[in-house]
């Protein structure tokens, strides 16, 4: 089959910078890559970033990130290896707290702190205008719509460890959600979970509230985490604010979570996303999502 390439992912710092990074076979470790502007970019701490898919294997990679600085920006890089371009800036009332791109890439979620949630489509002209406004969240959700190919698909919470009570101080998850339609699971899936929560540990979960594994290993509040594409395996990363990435990968040989760390920004990590996997992403239809 195709190389899946090299595993690379995008992280956003309360340093005001975007970083990208790549892991190197040969000496094992992540190393940074040259490509985002930091003097060209955000002013104000950033909060997220999110990696745009890529299912139908385009040569080019699309990364959003978001700011207190009031804005997203789009960056975009032609094929990799080229510099990376600041496409747009979408202004903003207030800041903005996290972004998130559809299953197929073609729709940008914007979440903001003043209660409004945006949707993105990118026009003809290869630029994002805003799709639907007034989302807040003083208004009651729209329904769930059913998936044009197969059946309604069911978000499922990841379970809580045993004992945990809403408002349980110990444990403030930022809850992962899987979503499974009728569709098999691929090689490489897993119903693991994971949630990251103010006590600088990382929790992973498999099945129904049975704790898998359990990190204490930054030194500070974590505040993100994000699987890896399934193609690459059982690969975890956290975002905490002691500067570190740490990386946790499940080998299937021995049956144990194997963690790696990096430093990567110097007043903390605040989010962290993957790059796709490549060609192999490639998947079905789904629909206008």
């Amino acid at each position: 089959g195709p190389s899946l390439g090299p595993m690379r992912m995008v992280s956003g710092g309360a340093d005001n910078q975007v970083k990208l990074w790549q892991y190197d076979d040969r000496s094992q470790k992540w190393v940074e890559l040259a490509g985002i502007d930091a003097e060209n970019g955000h002013t104000d701490v950033i909060r997220d970033v999110a990696w745009r898919p890529n299912i139908v294997g385009a040569p080019s990679s699309t990364i959003a990130s978001c700011s207190e600085d009031k804005t997203v920006i789009i960056w975009t890089q032609e094929m990799e290896g080229q510099p990376w371009k600041k496409a747009q800036v979408i202004q903003l009332d207030g800041p903005v707290r996290r972004v998130d791109w559809s299953v197929s890439g073609s729709l940008l979620a914007v979440a903001c702190a003043d209660k409004q949630v945006l949707l993105y489509k990118e026009n003809l002209q290869g630029k994002w205008e805003e799709m639907i406004t007034n989302l807040s969240h003083t208004q009651a959700p729209p329904p769930l719509q059913q998936q044009q190919h197969g059946q309604p698909e069911e978000l499922l919470p990841a379970a809580p460890p045993e004992g945990w009570l809403p408002g349980d101080e110990r444990r403030v998850p930022m809850w992962a959600y899987l979503m499974r339609g009728e569709r098999d699971l691929r090689d490489g899936d897993t119903d693991d979970q994971a949630a990251a929560h103010r006590m600088q540990q990382v929790l992973v979960f498999g099945g129904v509230k049975q704790l898998v594994y359990e990190s204490q290993d930054h030194g500070a509040s974590v505040n993100g985490v994000a699987w890896a594409p399934w193609q690459y395996g059982p690969y975890l990363a956290s975002a905490s604010s002691d500067g570190k990435i740490g990386i946790l990968h499940h080998s299937p040989a021995d049956q144990q979570w194997v963690r790696t760390e990096f430093h990567a920004h110097t007043n903390g990590v605040n989010a962290v996303s993957w790059a796709p996997s490549g060609p192999a992403t490639q998947g079905p239809s789904l629909g206008p999502m």
